[in-house]
């Protein structure tokens, strides 16, 4: 009974951390840093929106931008 316990909860970690990095989209407030001006602010919550983008995609674009600025 234990081991099954152990093993349910090692899978739900596992579809958590895939849901969390590959599957759950970020908004425009996600993206953002957090020391932009108040005008900013206001403008950004007002027009927050879904990007379409998860926490992979930006590790990826992240990962490559070292490249871009070689070239």
């Amino acid at each position: 009974m234990n081991k099954k316990l152990v093993f349910v909860l090692i899978i739900g970690l596992i579809a958590f951390a895939i849901w969390y990095f590959c599957i759950d989209t970020l908004t425009l407030s996600d993206l953002v840093e957090n020391d932009i001006s108040s005008d900013a602010s206001i403008l950004i919550n007002l027009f927050d929106f879904n990007t379409k983008l998860t926490r992979y995609d930006i590790y990826r674009l992240k990962s490559k931008t070292q490249k871009w600025e070689k070239d």
